[in-house]
């Protein structure tokens, strides 16, 4: 239920603070939030990093954060 992506280097990665920060996706021209931040594998974040990320749209982790916090996950 999560989304996991290799940085080649190109555009921005994620590094040591950004856990519970957004990943953004563009679809149709619109942007939406896909996810949050989870971890990384690298200390200096460099390439060849793997950042891991939370699925807002998967039903596990909807209900676990409408868990925590009920009606903010649609």
């Amino acid at each position: 239920f999560g989304l996991t992506i290799n940085y080649d280097g190109v555009n921005s990665n994620t590094c040591s603070g950004d856990s519970g920060g957004p990943i953004l996706l563009q679809r149709d021209g619109a942007w939406f939030v896909a996810g949050a931040t989870s971890n990384g594998l690298l200390q200096n974040c460099g390439v060849g990093d793997i950042s891991n990320f939370s699925r807002y749209g998967d039903p596990k982790v909807k209900a676990w954060i409408n868990n925590a916090v009920p009606g903010l996950v649609p």
